[in-house]
Order: structure tokens, then C-alpha cells, then sequence
């Protein structure tokens, strides 16, 4: 039987092995990660880019507006514009989620605040991913350009967003 010592010690071991590869495998990252789900895709999202994550209140519409903006809502006393994410990112299947499970992130921009609309949030945890250029089997290429790191699970990729490449797009968008 281990002594509690020796178990500690074991730990320590494994812990100082792991770091020691993460360090020589440059096509790695890990970083905690808010897990979303889009039109019943799995993305992950940074959790320190991420203001804050409130519920849809009240929206107006504002006509006239590109496709993937839903229009303005409250947030703490000033106008918060909202993108739809999954318009954005080009994907069409129906929505069919519940307005309970709906949730807008809430980013930093240069400017100002933006809302990203989204169907809904799963959970958030610490994730090892792999840097990429393009993965093996991805159905949606506009979602693959929002993306530059993917992890795999269960056969299948769940691609982390880039949110200077969101951003950079709402601004080309935009003008």
C-alpha cells in the first residue's frame, strides 16, 4: 500500500512529465474553455474573452440590417447590438432550441460592446487542443475560417472560435 507521501510524490512526477511534453509539442494549447452549442454544433470559446453571459431579455429589430444582426438589446443602461452567431458562421439548419436555453455573450471590441446570440451554453472546462490549418472532415468552410484550434472527440472535431477573426469580420461587414 502507498503512503500518502509517495502518492503526492507520484503526482508531482506525472504533473512535472506532462509539462515537460506540452513544452516540447509546439501544435498544442490548453486553456479554459467555454463550451457552447450553435444549431447543435459544439464550439468552444475562450473564457477570458468573454465579458460576461446574460439572458435574452428584449430584442428590437432594426430593419435594413444584414442578415446576421438581430438587433439591439439592454445591457446595463447602454445599447448592445447582437450578431447571431450561427448566421454569422454559415449555419443553416433550424433552430430549435428553447428561449430558456438562449444566451448572449457579451465581448470587447475596440469600440465598444458587441452581443454574440447563441442557442446554448453547455459548460465550462480546461481543454488540451491542437493548433490546425484545416481539419481532416469539416462540413461548414466559413465555420473552419472562424476557427484556427480544434479538439477532437468522439470521431469528430469541436473547433474553437477566433475572436479577432469575428471581430475583424463584423468590422469588413459593417462598412
Amino acid at each position: 500500500m502507498m503512503t500518502p507521501y509517495k502518492l503526492l510524490y507520484g503526482m508531482s512526477l506525472l504533473r512535472d512529465k506532462k509539462r515537460l511534453q506540452s513544452q516540447e509539442n509546439e501544435n498544442s494549447e490548453d486553456s479554459s474553455f467555454l463550451r457552447i452549442n450553435i444549431r447543435d454544433h459544439a464550439i468552444l470559446i475562450r473564457q477570458s474573452e468573454i465579458e460576461e453571459i446574460i439572458p435574452v431579455l428584449h430584442i428590437t429589430p432594426i430593419l435594413g440590417t444584414k442578415p446576421w444582426f438581430k438587433g439591439l438589446t439592454s445591457f446595463r443602461g447602454n445599447l448592445l447590438p447582437l450578431v447571431d452567431l450561427a448566421i454569422l458562421l454559415g449555419i443553416n439548419q433550424p433552430d430549435n432550441t428553447t428561449t430558456t436555453d438562449v444566451r448572449i455573450l457579451v465581448i470587447q471590441t475596440p469600440e465598444n460592446l458587441l452581443g454574440l446570440y447563441i442557442d446554448k451554453v453547455e459548460s465550462i472546462r480546461h481543454y488540451w487542443l491542437k493548433k490546425v490549418t484545416q481539419p481532416q472532415s469539416e462540413p461548414n468552410d466559413v465555420l473552419a475560417r472562424y476557427c484556427h484550434l480544434y479538439r477532437m472527440q468522439n470521431d469528430h472535431s469541436i473547433f474553437v472560435l477566433n475572436m479577432q477573426a469575428i471581430r475583424r469580420s463584423i468590422e469588413l461587414m459593417s462598412a
